[in-house]
């Protein structure tokens, strides 16, 4: 769903204004907009009939909104699990306006998150695997292109890499990017 980072980015792509472009993509971890909030929960009564074992979710704010969203509305009441391996880390790609900027990096460390969603498998989420900067963003310590193999080894692990099942589907909710 829609963050308001991505509203206030629009705003100024529209009043073809810079400055609010960067103060949107400056936001660090920022939550659903009322829009974000509707489209989740339109989302979640799309798929009410499906079931889903597990949802899959980044632990950014908005990430974690959308996955609870989505999950209160599902018949079935699936396990959610949070890693930082599909997670944008802050740091710079080439070729991409969005990647590195802080609108790609959360504000909670584990035990914060874990607090205000704790019906969720944190399990997966490390200290080495969620570690904040020098001005207290956290994000993961590897590029994306680094991390692309060790999220396929996780979705082994926790079971979401099977055959085409609908009656036993993983939904992985994301933020951005891969």
């Amino acid at each position: 769903g829609e963050a308001s980072h991505n509203a206030v980015i629009a705003s100024g792509r529209l009043a073809k204004d810079e400055a609010l472009v960067r103060r949107g993509r400056a936001m660090v971890d920022p939550e659903l907009t009322d829009t974000g909030r509707e489209q989740a929960t339109a989302l979640g009564r799309e798929l009410r009939t499906r079931r889903f074992r597990q949802i899959i979710t980044s632990p950014l704010r908005r990430a974690l909104l959308t996955a609870q969203l989505v999950a209160d509305e599902l018949e079935t009441k699936p396990r959610v699990v949070v890693t930082s391996l599909h997670t944008e880390n802050g740091m710079v790609v080439d070729g991409d306006d969005v990647a590195g900027q802080n609108c790609q990096r959360g504000s909670r460390g584990k035990r914060e998150i874990a607090d205000l969603f704790p019906s969720f498998d944190f399990s997966h989420l490390t200290d080495d695997t969620w570690e904040a900067d020098a001005e207290g963003s956290f994000g993961h310590p590897l590029s994306v292109d680094e991390r692309l193999a060790l999220f396929e080894e996780f979705l082994h692990r926790v079971g979401a890499a099977k055959d085409d099942d609908d009656d036993d589907a993983t939904l992985v909710v994301g933020h951005s990017g891969f």
